[in-house]
C-alpha cells in the first residue's frame, strides 16, 4: 500500500512532506489526487 501511495507523488511533493513530516499535507495530496472527498 505504501508503493501506491508514494507512487502518486510527484518528487516535489515528497521531497517538501519529507522536510515538513507533515502527514496531514500527505492526505491532503493523496485526497486530492484520488478526487476524493475523504477525512484524515
Amino acid at each position: 500500500m505504501a508503493g501506491d501511495i508514494f507512487g502518486v507523488l510527484t518528487h516535489f511533493e515528497y521531497a517538501m512532506i519529507d522536510i515538513t513530516g507533515d502527514l496531514a499535507y500527505l492526505c491532503k495530496i493523496i485526497a486530492a489526487k484520488k478526487s476524493e472527498d475523504s477525512h484524515c
